[in-house]
């Protein structure tokens, strides 16, 4: 059995849907790149028809998804110019199911990390959309560090 410690992490893979939990998450992430000169990679898979449905639109628009993916590269280059220039960055845009992505992903970069927001869902909302968190862990062959978002105010 190989035993991994901190000091193995060279790259990190953030997912990110560009929430305050995923905020969060990268502001973890940025700091622990830091620490360990590691390389973060930034990560939006978007489920195309969740999107679609989202906007009252027909996945079949033969724009749809140009105009969507323009749009969301345009928030993930933006994320990634907002960080600190001392840590190397890239990123990446994948259409598909985040839970199933995530983890193909993580390998194809040589991810040693992923880290992700959570949502904190429960109930009605947990049982219906379920935890890409979750299910991310299930499926991972790397660590998984999972970052509570923001607490509402009470």
């Amino acid at each position: 059995m190989v035993t991994r410690t901190m000091s193995d992490i060279e790259r990190i893979l953030v997912a990110t849907d560009f929430s305050d939990s995923a905020a969060r998450a990268l502001d973890m992430a940025v700091g622990l790149a830091q620490r360990q000169g590691a390389t973060l990679h930034l990560l939006h898979v978007y489920p195309l028809l969740m999107y679609a449905l989202g906007q009252d639109v027909v996945p079949d628009d033969p724009q749809f998804e140009a105009r969507l993916r323009e749009r969301l590269q345009q928030k993930l280059d933006e994320t990634l110019a907002g960080l600190p220039k001392s840590i190397r960055v890239e990123g990446s845009l994948v259409q598909g199911n985040p839970a199933r992505e995530i983890p193909i992903q993580a390998e194809k970069v040589g991810a040693n990390l992923i880290v992700m927001g959570t949502h904190g869902r429960t109930g009605f909302q947990h049982m219906m959309l379920g935890s890409v968190a979750e299910r991310t862990l299930r499926h991972a062959s790397v660590p998984v560090l999972t970052v509570p978002g923001p607490r509402p105010a009470s």
